[in-house]
């Protein structure tokens, strides 16, 4: 499932860019948190939070935030040229 999920990265990538309202893009990171913070990705879940939130603050100021969700891109790409990536565990295992 892992392996699926960073698979379809550049596909959930494409639907966030595409989004056509800033309502929707908030949704498509919140998803896209969620997914990596239950695969174990937890550096991408951070920053597609913070993409999240800053969707979201483009919506109260009524306009888009292009900086973070450049920095996502740049993130997503970087973990998928990654072998550590897709050879990480998990989950982070607790003492």
């Amino acid at each position: 499932m892992r392996q699926r999920f960073v698979a379809g990265l550049a596909a959930r990538w494409a639907e966030i860019v595409a989004a056509e309202s800033d309502a929707q893009r908030q949704f498509l990171l919140h998803r896209m948190s969620g997914a990596a913070g239950s695969f174990g990705f937890d550096e991408l879940s951070v920053v597609a939070r913070r993409a999240e939130a800053a969707a979201e603050a483009a919506m109260a100021a009524g306009g888009r935030n292009a900086q973070a969700l450049e920095t996502l891109c740049a993130m997503i790409d970087g973990l998928v040229r990654s072998s550590a990536f897709l050879q990480s565990p998990p989950h982070k295992e607790t003492p």
